[in-house]
């Protein structure tokens, strides 16, 4: 499962990206953190978000960014399976968008977690 939280649409884009590099290893949901049920299922659960000060969102960076959203993606009791990965946007425009190439080095990432889940083959 890929749930994820987006502010402009650039973080939904890179859960999308990274929900197809995985597809191949598992069968993979893409959600919107305002609309999951249980994660408890899920064999991986791969958490995205927008970064404010180079960290998770949290209610008053939001709010510093001038905008409603909810609570955010804070789930405990769940191994990391691999280190975090950040994804870039361009800020020299109105409202920022994802880097060239971005959309693609987020579709590998998901293909490197599906590997991992998947394991050394026999």
């Amino acid at each position: 499962m890929v749930v994820y939280e987006s502010m402009f649409g650039n973080t939904e884009q890179v859960a999308k990206a990274v929900a197809e590099g995985l597809s191949p290893y598992a069968e993979v949901d893409v959600v919107n953190v305002d609309d999951v049920g249980s994660v408890a299922e899920a064999g991986l659960l791969v958490v995205g978000g927008p970064t404010h000060v180079h960290g998770m969102s949290w209610p008053s960076s939001r709010t510093e960014a001038g905008r409603q959203a909810v609570d955010g993606v804070r789930w405990l009791g769940f191994v990391p399976l691999a280190p975090p990965e950040s994804f870039l946007v361009r800020t020299d425009k109105q409202e920022p968008v994802l880097r060239d190439g971005e959309p693609a080095r987020a579709r590998d990432w998901g293909a490197v977690l599906g590997k991992e889940l998947a394991g050394p083959k026999a």
